[in-house]
């Protein structure tokens, strides 16, 4: 099953999430730490690069719109969508108490099924693409290509794979202990919709690259975090993920996440 009107979001209240940063988490505040440094590279390109007179982004897969506050500023007009009504149902409160309601609208529909009457100067698809049925991924990247303005951003952030390929995992809680499997692709397509049993697909730059330009985007940044390796000798993010990041060779190596900047060829 594709996401959909009756989709639920496996990992309720983030509890595999939660245990798996509690096991991998190098030091204390390095989770938060390190995604927040990309978070504020984004804030960069979205300063330098969007012009508009009235500036619009879309939040394409919301959840329950933590990512709102950190970007609601730069933007007078939001739309922030998600398949999952419960969560979309937190998104909402979650906008109401930091004040910015007015300038926020919500959808359940799917990123791939979503009206083409607009376009964006911003999307934002975070922790998303990683979840989603493998057969949809081409045709979310197609989606956001007609939506975006013709300069427009694509923010991805997503789940990275340090072994040169694409492969997928399973997670789930068996009496609080925390599991991880390796599954195969159809596996992850029969998880997306279950419930307790977080499946996640972890991206290789190769692949990412070229799923990107069949939809005629060019890659404009490409950062690696959440670096787990407790063994680095590094105890701060700046010998961390600045470290890491100076070299492809080393972006391949590491980091469980990855961010990605693109915009359509050409602009």
């Amino acid at each position: 099953m594709e996401f959909g009107e009756q989709y639920t979001y496996p990992d309720l209240e983030d509890e595999i999430t939660c245990v798996f940063i509690g096991i991998h988490e190098p030091y204390e505040g390095y989770w938060a730490e390190s995604e927040n440094h990309v978070l504020n590279l984004m804030k960069k390109h979205i300063e330098e690069n969007v012009k508009s007179e009235k500036k619009l982004l879309l939040d394409a897969g919301c959840g329950e719109g933590r990512l709102i506050a950190d970007f609601s500023k730069y933007f007078d007009h939001i739309l922030a969508i998600d398949p999952d009504r419960f969560r979309l149902s937190i998104a909402k409160e979650t906008v109401q108490n930091i004040g910015v309601s007015d300038k926020v609208h919500f959808d359940d529909t799917p990123i791939q099924e979503l009206e083409e009457q607009e376009k964006f100067d911003v999307i934002l698809c975070s922790h998303v693409l990683q979840h989603v049925h493998t057969d949809l991924i081409p045709k979310i990247i197609d989606k956001f290509k007609r939506i975006l303005k013709e300069s427009g951003l694509l923010l991805i952030l997503t789940c990275h794979s340090t072994t040169g390929t694409d492969y997928f995992v399973k997670e789930f809680l068996n009496e609080s202990n925390f599991t991880e499997e390796i599954v195969n692709e159809n596996d992850h397509n029969s998880l997306v919709s279950g419930i307790n049993q977080l499946p996640i697909h972890l991206f290789s730059r190769k692949s990412i690259k070229e799923t990107l330009e069949k939809s005629d985007f060019e890659i404009i940044d490409y950062k690696v975090f959440h670096i787990l390796e407790k063994d680095l000798g590094a105890s701060n993010l700046s010998e961390r993920d600045l470290l890491i990041n100076q070299s492809p060779d080393l972006q391949d190596k590491y980091g469980r996440d990855v961010f990605v900047a693109a915009r359509a060829k050409g602009q």
